[in-house]
């Protein structure tokens, strides 16, 4: 493979959307679109203390409610039922048609490094529901275990 092609994947790979140089992404996009259609939002690596956030735009005809419910996070290592969060309501935003609406949660303190599953919904007023399970991590970056895998 040429030198050219081998910086160009390197420049790809940098590029993406709301990286940092440290390696954390807290902010992640979810995108409904018509038919009440979500794909699922880029996984999330966070630390201890900090805020989380999604940004929710509703690309559809019909106002949507989409959440983040904490009871719904399983641990990856072990498949239990846990969540990172400092408190543990369920997380909301409607959001009208072309409009755009903010999630946001904190990483509670002394959370340890761990991988999640966690469920988006997203719902309309025809009773559509749809369903995501995307992945968040939590690092801990004094831990010097590094990032989970």
């Amino acid at each position: 493979m040429s030198k050219k092609k081998r910086q160009g994947k390197r420049r790809k790979r940098s590029s993406t959307a709301g990286a940092t140089s440290s390696g954390f992404q807290i902010l992640s996009t979810i995108v409904v679109d018509s038919g009440n259609q979500i794909a699922d939002p880029t996984p999330l690596t966070c630390v201890p203390g900090a805020p989380v956030v999604w940004l929710v735009r509703n690309q559809d005809d019909s106002p949507h409610d989409v959440s983040i419910d904490p009871a719904d996070f399983k641990r990856k290592d072990n498949n239990k039922r846990e969540h990172p969060f400092a408190k543990g309501g369920v997380l909301s935003v409607s959001v009208d048609p072309d409009d755009t609406g903010l999630i946001v949660a904190t990483i509670k303190k002394g959370a340890k490094n761990a991988g999640y599953k966690y469920s988006v919904r997203s719902s309309n007023g025809n009773g559509t529901t749809n369903v995501l399970d995307p992945d968040l991590e939590v690092v801990d970056p004094g831990s010097g275990d590094g990032l989970v895998g």
